[in-house]
């Protein structure tokens, strides 16, 4: 049986598939790692709605809105979706994006861009039939958008056996690897995407058995490398602007196909003064130029001009996000206890960590040569790499058949778990307030029961639980509500257990139990806002799968 590990990035994708502890990339767009997380919706034909997923998509974007003069109608492109997981309202700059009939949220593209990574494997030859996926999502997902993420997994028509942070996962990768050997070690995974920066903070214990791995914290926050391209996109204009004898001129004051091509140019510029800068003797000098031709929005050709960025410049630009980036990883070794000295390695992955700023940041406060940055393109610890390998060999150990444990591992979650109950007041004498009644504490190793006996009170035979995300109720994020039905018999007052459950996935059960007589009811989560229900599951399916998809060759 074959189960594959796929990376479901917020600029890019990838798929690896693991055999006997040895995970193999699967060769997508030109024969390299990765597709691009960026969708074309084409609804000009309401008969048969059809989509471009991958680098084509903005190409062909580009294209459209240069013959029509302006962007074309009933299409969209769509970078970025993974922002707005469990977003089921109207953002501005996001969702919906209209395909033929349907309203489109970040669940469906995230189903878009898995069935074209489904697609990739089944062209491929030697491949084996899909079994079972293992997909990744950022750390700082709670359980509400990780919950969408399984639901995309679905409506990909894909095999779900597992989701794994992604930190986690390129933990696994690293942690089962031989570098250690048989002696223990603490490291940083500083995963730092093109949407999203995670740190894990973890231990690895050796001995003569099988290593374990144990996460000690974590921590993320939104920030990647989409943002860069955006601020450097600003910057190329005002140098072109410069250039081109046209002051004043802004971003609305070109046309849709120019604000494309200059998000394009700026990725591209940023990989160029980044990506091996730590092989120059003096990283900061270097120079990418570009020829830019623009157009104005009413339609006029500017002239062309050549603009220039070195990465000194760069560095200046983006200091504000390495600090940013910076902070969120003395956050996560705070949580964990630690100092930079307390780290034996810090693995740089996920394809924002080529940034050079950022790289001779974490050098700084650690030591160069504890800084680690795999950059061979065919080693699975390469940042584009790494994360999908990881959940290919979590796949590999935890589901093949004859899958060797080649190392044990426990995640973190990373915010407290519990239900809303009434709890007396310590400001009002003899009165109750509404709270959240912990019952799993934050940074929990998982998989994790938390136990609870509250009173029940009123005389319902079914009690609604409402499951919330967080460490006080002002702040908590709600997960949904079971609905659970009790025995008649139950008493107004009587003890009540609540037990709450997380899986080493990060999924959530729920169960209560009558302390006297041990009967207990399982329960299902029915309310969970941004998630689709069941029916709205079966109809989003059925549009999905006659959507014509393009995923490249």
């Amino acid at each position: 049986m074959a189960f594959y590990g796929i990376d479901l990035g917020t600029t890019y994708a990838s798929v690896a598939l693991a055999h006997r502890g040895v995970a193999r990339m699967i060769p997508l767009e030109s024969g390299g790692v990765t597709l691009a997380s960026t969708v074309l919706l084409d609804g000009s034909d309401p008969s048969q709605p059809s989509v471009i997923v991958g680098r084509r998509a903005p190409i062909a974007w580009r294209d459209r809105c240069a013959s029509l003069g302006c962007a074309p109608p009933r299409v969209a492109l769509v970078r970025g979706s993974k922002n707005h997981l469990a977003v089921t309202h109207s953002v501005a700059g996001g969702p919906p994006w209209s395909l033929g009939a349907m309203d489109l949220y970040s669940t469906d593209i995230g189903a878009l861009v898995l069935r074209a990574l489904r697609s990739w494997v089944e062209r491929t030859p030697g491949l084996a039939p899909i079994d079972g996926v293992v997909v990744t999502h950022p750390q700082r997902l709670r359980n509400r958008e990780r919950r969408a993420v399984a639901q995309s997994v679905s409506l990909a028509g894909l095999p779900s056996v597992a989701m794994l942070p992604e930190p986690d996962a390129a933990a696994w990768a690293y942690g089962m690897g031989q570098r250690f050997g048989s002696r223990g070690a603490r490291f940083m995974v500083f995963d730092f995407g093109g949407g999203t920066l995670d740190v894990t903070i973890l231990r690895r214990e050796g001995g003569g058995g099988a290593p374990t791995l144990e996460a000690l914290a974590s921590y993320g926050v939104q920030l990647g490398g989409l943002g860069v391209d955006e601020l450097l996109r600003e910057r190329l204009l005002e140098r072109y602007a410069d250039a081109a004898r046209a002051p004043g001129l802004g971003l609305h004051e070109v046309d849709e196909a120019s604000r494309e091509a200059l998000l394009s140019v700026a990725e591209g510029v940023k990989i160029q003064l980044n990506q091996h800068a730590t092989l120059d003797a003096n990283p900061m000098a270097r120079v990418a130029s570009r020829t830019l031709a623009l157009r104005t929005e009413g339609g006029a050709s500017l002239p062309p001009a050549v603009v220039r960025v070195t990465l000194g410049e760069l560095a200046r630009w983006t200091e504000e996000l390495t600090e940013r980036a910076v902070d969120c990883a003395e956050e996560a070794l705070s949580r964990a206890g630690l100092g930079w000295s307390g780290l034996d390695e810090v693995l740089l992955v996920g394809g924002s960590s080529w940034l050079y700023p950022v790289q001779a940041r974490l050098r700084a406060l650690r030591g160069a040569g504890a800084v680690r940055i795999f950059d061979d393109a065919d080693d699975p610890l390469n940042p584009a790499c790494a994360v999908a390998a990881g959940a290919a060999l979590y796949a590999e150990r935890c589901f093949t058949d004859g899958g060797k444990a080649a190392a044990d591992y426990h995640g973190v979650i990373p915010d407290a778990l519990g239900v809303r109950a009434r709890e007396a007041d310590p400001a009002r004498p003899g009165e109750r307030r509404e709270a959240l009644a912990v019952l799993v504490p934050a940074l929990t190793k998982v998989p994790f029961e938390g136990r609870r006996v509250f009173r029940k009170r009123g005389g319902a035979r079914v009690l609604p639980i409402d499951v919330l995300e967080g460490a006080t109720l002002s702040e908590a994020t709600p997960l949904g509500r079971f609905e659970v039905a009790l025995d008649e018999g139950l008493a107004d007052g009587s003890p009540v257990e609540v037990i709450l459950r997380v899986g080493r996935d990060g999924v959530l059960s729920l169960e209560l139990r009558d302390p006297r007589s041990g009967s207990s009811r399982s329960v299902t989560l029915t309310d969970a806002e941004g998630l689709y229900a069941d029916d709205e599951m079966d109809a989003r399916r059925a549009f999905l799968a006659g959507v014509t998809l393009d995923a490249g060759a």
